[in-house]
Parts: C-alpha cells; structure tokens; sequence
C-alpha cells in the first residue's frame, strides 16, 4: 500500500490526478481518493464552518466523481456510467462493484494499463 500512496502522490504532480477525468485508476488509486474525500469532508464538518463545509463537500464530490469516473474507464465503461451513484440504494452497491471489479488487460480506448504503467520511486 505503501507504493501505491507514492504512485499516486507522484502521478498526482504529473498528471493533476485528483480532478482529471481522464485516463484509468487501479482500485487502489480509486480508494486512496475515496479516502482522501472522505476524510477531508469528516475533518471539515468537525470544524463547523457550513460556508467552508459546503466548499470542501463539493471538492470531495469533485475528487470521488473523476477517481471514479477513471475507475469505469478502467473496467472499459464510460464514465456517464457513474451517475448510477445518485440513484438511491442502487449508488452504494454500484460503489462496491467500482472496487471488487477487476480492469482490463493491457491498453483500451481510455488509455493504456495503469498497472504496466512505469514506477515512480
């Protein structure tokens, strides 16, 4: 995990990751930013400011949709596919699915394979 979150930090300076709709994410790429939205959203509501905790809900909102919309790309989906997520009860099984589906081999029409990708550390 610990290659992954240096993967991903790197690539975020390269490629400006965390809000690029572009592209395909591992599932361990997809859940560093769910975590990283996650945790910022929870961090900010403790702080209590709703003008700033609204701000930081629609970044995180931002962060989750093109790490997901990247996720689909790598399952071979288009990322239109993620709006599944404001349907009720439907969103939280298709954020599952995101996560146990594997990606496919080798290049498709988003891109080349995240995981033949070269190493950054």
């Amino acid at each position: 995990m610990k290659a992954a979150i240096v993967r991903f930090w790197r690539r975020f300076n390269d490629e400006n990751l965390l809000f690029s709709f572009h592209g395909r994410a591992t599932r361990r790429e997809f859940l560093l930013c769910l975590l990283i939205a996650i945790a910022s959203l929870v961090l900010t509501i403790m702080v209590g400011d709703d003008g700033f905790s609204l701000f930081v809900a629609l970044l995180c909102f931002g962060i989750f949709f093109a790490a997901a919309a990247r996720r689909l790309h790598d399952a071979g989906s288009s990322a239109w596919t993620a709006l599944i997520i404001f349907v009720p009860y439907a969103g939280i099984g298709f954020l599952a699915v995101i996560m146990l589906k594997g990606g496919m081999e080798g290049p498709n029409e988003f891109g080349p394979d995240p995981r033949n990708k070269p190493k950054y550390y």
